[in-house]
């Protein structure tokens, strides 16, 4: 099995942690503002003992990835934790996180951390340039 790519970002913003918790907590909104046009959909499908479970697709870099969505792990307004264990495509896992900490300016620093797992170790280099 492949080991995870992992990408780290560290910022410091004036916002406090409460104000900047709506933008952080909107993914779609957060990866539109950081400059990651990825369009996604989220559907219900049936899941174990006919309890639904979201799954998502993409169109991205001429593939169309679908993925079972993980219930989003949240801890308001300090960490958010998104898993998604993919169906097809190059990618086996995907698991994001964001941690927002207070500043001693009174605003806040957020971290955010994406650990991208290929689906084979060839697939590696494949997923790091893209």
């Amino acid at each position: 099995m492949a080991e995870p790519i992992v990408y780290h970002w560290d910022l410091a913003t004036r916002a406090d942690r409460r104000t900047a918790w709506p933008l952080v907590a909107d993914t779609d909104r957060f990866n539109r503002m950081s400059g990651f046009e990825f369009h996604y959909a989220l559907e219900d499908a049936p899941g174990v003992a006919g309890q639904p479970r979201a799954v998502g697709s993409m169109r991205h870099a001429g593939l169309t990835p679908r993925w079972h969505e993980h219930p989003v792990e949240f801890c308001e307004p300090a960490a958010l934790r998104i898993v998604r264990d993919y169906l097809n495509g190059p990618l086996r896992r995907a698991v994001h996180h964001f941690q927002l900490d207070d500043a001693d300016d009174g605003g806040c620093r957020l971290q955010v951390w994406a650990e991208f797992f290929p689906r084979h170790a060839a697939l590696k280099p494949l997923v790091q340039m893209d």
